[in-house]
């Protein structure tokens, strides 16, 4: 219900519309993309950090667990961690600050696996340099390619399918390396804040 009114309002209003992640493209096409924004430099440091540990880290950050999908591949991973194929840990209460060296200590990043989407959570991964894997459908993908020229280097794993990746990961350290040396890049380019300027400055009256 309050997504159709929001819809509502959209198609009444008559002004300019943005919106901060692509996959909102889909329902509301004549609206502005103004991709969120991360500091690339606050994460630079975990970036430069390229880790080999016999047992890959694997990261999540349930700040919404119904949103990240948190309960439904808990089990598994905790499983993993007693197999000795990854070390989990669950990032909780943890204040923003000291994020970057949470995922200066890691190897794999979860994001979340419902939604399809992704956000900041998963810019601040991948500025870090870390190879995330998340559940980002397929429109959302394309969105970013056609707007962007480029591929968004997050590893597609569904709550199905995650087990299976996570265990190559673990059986094969490099075989993700070039995705996850992408993700700074990608971060610099999309979400440093420069296409946000210029999504917003015909709306403003400024040039970017």
């Amino acid at each position: 219900e309050d997504a159709a009114k929001n819809a509502a309002l959209v198609a009444k209003a008559g002004v300019p519309v943005f919106v901060s992640t692509p996959d909102l493209l889909q329902w509301v096409p004549e609206a502005t993309w103004c991709p969120v924004v991360v500091d690339p430099a606050r994460w630079r440091v975990a970036a430069a950090t390229k880790r080999s540990p016999n047992i890959p880290v694997v990261a999540h950050a349930p700040s919404h667990k119904w949103l990240k999908g948190t309960d439904l591949i808990e089990p598994m991973l905790r499983r993993l961690a007693e197999e000795g194929v990854i070390e989990y840990r669950r990032i909780i209460g943890v204040p923003h600050a000291s994020m970057p060296a949470f995922y200066e200590d890691a190897d794999i990043v979860l994001d979340q696996f419902v939604l399809g989407i992704y956000g900041v959570a998963a810019c601040e991964a991948m500025a870090a340099g870390r190879l995330v894997m998340s559940h980002v459908d397929a429109a959302t993908r394309a969105q970013v390619r056609e707007r962007t020229g480029l591929e968004l280097p997050v590893h597609e794993a569904t709550v199905e399918s995650l087990e299976t990746e996570l265990r190559l990961a673990a059986a094969d350290p490099g075989a993700f390396e070039a995705l996850r040396t992408a993700g700074p890049a990608f971060v610099e380019s999309v979400h440093d804040g420069r296409r946000s300027a210029a999504a917003l400055a015909p709306f403003l009256g400024l040039s970017a």
